[in-house]
């Protein structure tokens, strides 16, 4: 139905993102657990309620992690199914990370300039 805009295509991504450093396994596993940790480390110090859009992207991001993570720990490769022309076929824990990624850069990004006074200097707060 959404055929040729969206196809479902089987890949053993065995690499990161678009197949790059294949065979990586270990690295990769060190990697998600650190980016797991540091979302928590964040979250709990740094987000604030003005912080709205960021705390979902935290939470999109510790999703996303997470599934590529049971992949790789389950069966030693991430399955990637989604496919669009020109694109890198991926799954929906990749699209997780990116939509949480942009989601924090909103967040940071509305908080610096809600920090920001009339006149364009940061405020004393």
């Amino acid at each position: 139905m959404l055929a040729p805009l969206l196809t479902l295509t089987y890949v053993q991504n065995r690499g990161a993102a678009f197949g790059i450093l294949p065979g990586s396994q270990v690295l990769f596993l060190a990697v998600s657990f650190l980016l797991l940790a540091g979302i928590g480390i964040l979250h709990r110090t740094l987000f604030s309620p003005k912080l709205r859009p960021a705390d979902a992207g935290a939470v999109l991001m510790a999703a996303g992690t997470l599934g590529n993570l049971f992949d790789r720990i389950r069966l030693g490769y991430v399955v990637d199914f989604l496919e669009l022309p020109y694109w890198p076929v991926f799954n929906l824990a990749d699209t997780a990370l990116v939509v949480g990624t942009g989601f924090i850069l909103l967040g940071v990004i509305r908080a610096e300039r809600a920090g920001r006074t009339q006149d364009g200097r940061r405020g004393q707060s």
